[in-house]
């Protein structure tokens, strides 16, 4: 059976980028259910949608089309500004963090730019074109950043530095309007539930994904630059108060 749609969400089409992440995929579920019925998925391996896209299909009235991408793609039409279609929500999903040791990783190179290039550089013509359909639209950008782009530490700077600068550049954008203010969100996430955080010791500190999920879909309107869960926002500036000694810890 078909479940019940809720009539009054406007948000009715969704553009995920970086849609195999386990949080872009928590978050087409719930908007399925609040009723986002268009849905177009990018990501590096398509096959890695297959289990949404069945999920989707059985449980809602939904159309929904997929697009290959590879952010750490270097030749030369990677800098060609995409042709991206109107939709009501924009949201970047996409987060790499390499399985190198630190000690290995801060003498490599190539995966320093990896890094530095699949969470940040790489996806620049992206929302310089997204920005374009925001000044004349009522579409919302949502970009998922991260709470370690607020201080750097032993462990994950390189990644830290590119989620620094995503939340700068979205700033600027949604600073810089010529008719109505841009309905842009800047998520800066803490240290969520998935494969992706399982080395992690912090399991305290960790947000169950469907929770995270629920959270950003149940309040569709908010703009600007967010800390979630909010409390992270206490726990950065207590970090931000530690001696170097012991932030060398961390």
């Amino acid at each position: 059976m078909k479940k019940l749609k809720k009539k009054s969400y406007d948000i009715k089409s969704a553009f995920i980028f970086g849609s195999s992440s386990e949080l872009a995929i928590e978050i087409c579920k719930k908007l399925a259910y609040k009723g986002c019925s268009k849905f177009h998925l990018l990501c590096r391996d398509l096959s890695k949608n297959n289990n949404l896209i069945n999920y989707l299909n059985k449980n809602f009235d939904v159309s929904i089309t997929q697009e290959k991408i590879n952010l750490d793609k270097k030749d030369e039409n990677y800098l060609n500004q995409p042709q991206i279609d109107l939709f009501d929500l924009y949201l970047f999903s996409t987060g790499y963090l390499s399985n190198m040791s630190k000690e290995k990783l801060i003498y490599d190179t190539c995966e320093n730019l990896k890094i530095i290039n699949t969470n940040f550089n790489s996806l620049i013509p992206w929302l310089i074109s997204i920005d374009q359909i925001l000044e004349n639209t009522q579409s919302r950008l949502w970009v998922l950043t991260s709470v370690a782009g607020d201080k750097g530490k032993p462990s994950n700077y390189q990644y830290g530095a590119a989620k620094a600068g995503l939340t700068i550049f979205c700033e600027g954008l949604s600073l810089n309007y010529s008719k109505f203010p841009k309905k842009i969100r800047i998520i800066k996430a803490g240290i969520i539930h998935t494969s992706m955080s399982k080395h992690l010791p912090y399991n305290f500190l960790k947000t169950d994904k469907s929770k995270f999920a629920k959270i950003l879909v149940n309040s569709p309107n908010k703009t600007g630059i967010e800390y979630c869960p909010w409390w992270w926002n206490i726990i950065i500036k207590t970090i931000s108060l530690l001696p170097l000694n012991i932030i060398k810890k961390l």
